[in-house]
């Protein structure tokens, strides 16, 4: 009998990991402002976080690439510095 071994907190969910490209606010808030999915630079319109466990912070954002705006679901590990999205 197999066992997988989780060596990140992202390892559970089904999610894909996207580069992100942030700001910091005046109290060092990190604020996501661009994504890019598929191969296509999306600008975070407006978002709004709210912390989900201890290191992950979930971000759910309005998005827009060329004329299309879009919703989607961001999530921050702060603790691997890694940004995902959910899969489709």
């Amino acid at each position: 009998m197999g066992s997988n071994v989780s060596r990140n907190s992202f390892d559970y969910k089904e999610c894909i990991k996207v580069p992100v490209i942030v700001g910091f606010d005046k109290d060092g808030t990190i604020m996501p402002i661009y994504v890019k999915i598929e191969g296509k630079k999306y600008k975070v319109e407006e978002y709004r976080a709210k912390m989900k466990f201890a290191g992950i912070t979930e971000y759910c954002c309005m998005v827009s690439y060329k004329d299309i705006t879009m919703p989607i679901e961001l999530s921050y590990y702060s603790n691997e510095s890694v940004w995902t999205i959910p899969t489709r």
